[in-house]
């Protein structure tokens, strides 16, 4: 087919406008301090400065009220878990609009140790390996012994980098008592208080694990519901937590991968202690990893997560191996796409909107409050409601973004597809045989995974979407609308994705039967 739905390659919606990344969506959350506080705003103001290494950027931070040696000795500790061996700090420039192309300054200041004291707040700078000292080891130490000092768990770099990946989101399997595990949406609250997941059918309270309430992070597959439907080929990447009156409730998960696995354990492990007020060390806080574990088997002290490769074990599979998705022809494609494309275009302009509903609503709340009938104070009954709410659309925002890129790419492949098949055709015959056969069924078979990644991702918006729209029926807003007259409105595929699933994992279970 020679056209993939409406507008050019920037307006794949067909909205006008370019992108579907609206101009209303609500700004990210403000970065929070690398060891901040869960609890009360501290009193003593906390400076901070933003250091750079391989590109990665690294937040250290200090009280104001600390003595000029201390601030040197914690900045130094601070950055000595950052990079192994000597290094001084420089001034950085920007070379482009975003962080990512920070360089260092030609004539920009240099500092050693001496003069960390005199860093200043809110500034950029990148770390640059230098000699190590000697004199400096007596505050270092010996790294491997530093792997064993217990801390507040929130001051280890590797936490806080996790938390940040948690609070973006990410696709879990949600295991359940009736029947196979499903995948959704879930994500960290701003405050860090709260693990949210998304759907449809549920209510916020139903879906949502205070985590002051964790009693035990589980490793592996041992709960009651995961004991229902075992999946031994992921019990390496799944987990429980163990919370509510003597630990009667489970959430039960499994990651698609280590990677995701390690960084959802360490932030919520870090959480969990810091809920205790326990102290906990690098080597407890990592231990969970067996990528850590590898990585200390060959003297990598100095190991982040983010930067080690999956390690995968004869018999152990990742999440992605479980999924067989069919592939389509070039028509079945075009075909699909333009479902999903009309599907992501309600969601695109139905959440858009939300920005404009929030809006009014506070304009009603605030004549109510002058007198004129009942006195609604808020919409949401606590502040953190109002937080997750304004999460909950931002988040939806990014996954139309996010959605929209992915369905973009795919039709740029499909068209490209389309052209190769009619150039080939044209041409010679060998290009059509059992050669450009392949060659098509991988393309195929690209596009078919970039779908089925759009339509997961447009299963997450539409059903944070019905729940937001539940949560206002129930503050009775007169914007409100049933989750029931939602899902007529709305054409869904959820059970073309988990039926998908199912059979594969019943397959796959029988490997180790």
């Amino acid at each position: 087919p020679a056209d993939l739905g409406g507008g050019g390659e920037g307006d794949l919606l067909g909205l006008g406008g370019g992108s579907s990344s609206a101009a209303a969506a609500p700004r990210s959350a403000p970065e929070e301090t690398a060891g901040a506080e869960l609890g009360d705003v501290e009193d003593i103001e906390k400076k901070m400065i933003y250091v750079y290494h391989k590109g990665e950027k690294n937040v250290v931070g200090w009280y104001a009220d600390m003595e000029s040696a201390d601030i040197k000795e914690a900045v130094l500790c601070a950055c000595d878990a950052i990079i192994d061996g000597g290094f001084v700090l420089r001034e950085v420039q920007f070379t482009g609009e975003d962080e990512t192309t920070a360089e260092p300054k030609e004539d920009g200041r240099v500092y050693e140790f001496e003069e960390f004291d005199q860093l200043e707040n809110g500034q950029t700078y990148i770390i640059e390996a230098s000699k190590e000292r000697e004199d400096l080891k007596k505050f270092t130490g010996d790294r491997w012994r530093r792997l064993k000092v217990h801390i507040e768990p929130l001051l280890h770099v590797e936490a806080n980098k996790a938390i940040d990946r948690m609070r973006r989101g990410s696709n879990l399997l949600k295991h359940t008592h009736y029947g196979f595990p499903h995948l959704r949406q879930f994500q960290l609250s701003d405050d860090r208080k709260r693990l949210v997941w998304y759907s449809g059918a549920k209510r916020k309270e139903d879906s949502v694990v205070q985590l002051d309430e964790v009693a035990e992070i589980r490793l592996g597959q041992t709960t009651p519901v995961f004991l229902h439907y075992r999946l031994p080929m992921l019990e390496h990447l799944s987990f429980s937590l163990v919370y509510g009156p003597k630990g009667s409730k489970t959430l039960d998960l499994t990651c698609k991968d280590e990677f995701e696995f390690d960084h959802w354990v360490t932030g919520l492990k870090a959480i969990f202690y810091h809920f205790k007020n326990r102290q906990i060390s690098k080597e407890q806080l990592l231990g969970h990893s067996k990528r850590f574990r590898k990585a200390l088997e060959k003297n990598n002290v100095g190991i982040k997560l983010t930067k080690l490769p999956e390690v995968k074990e004869k018999g152990h599979v990742g999440l992605d191996d479980c999924i067989e998705i069919v592939t389509h022809t070039p028509q079945q494609l075009d075909t699909k796409m333009e479902r999903l494309r009309e599907r992501l275009k309600t969601m695109s302009q139905q959440v858009a909107r939300l920005d404009h509903h929030s809006a009014a609503e506070m304009e009603v709340d605030l004549s109510l409050l002058t007198g004129q009938g009942p006195a609604y104070a808020s919409v949401f009954v606590q502040d953190e409601d109002a937080q997750d709410e304004e999460m909950e659309i931002r988040r939806m925002h990014e996954l139309v973004d996010q959605t929209t890129q992915v369905l973009q790419q795919a039709r740029n492949e499909l068209i490209a597809l389309n052209q190769r098949q009619k150039s080939e055709a044209s041409g010679s015959a060998d290009n059509s045989g059992a050669k450009g056969k392949k060659k098509e069924n991988a393309a195929c078979k690209h596009i078919d995974q970039l779908l089925w990644k759009a339509e997961v991702d447009l299963e997450n918006v539409e059903d944070m979407y019905l729940r937001h729209i539940d949560n206002q029926r129930d503050t009775a807003t007169p914007l409100s609308v049933s989750i029931a007259d939602m899902n007529q409105r709305i054409t869904r595929a959820a059970s073309d994705i988990e039926e998908t699933i199912s059979k594969k994992f019943d397959e796959v279970r029988g490997w180790f039967r």
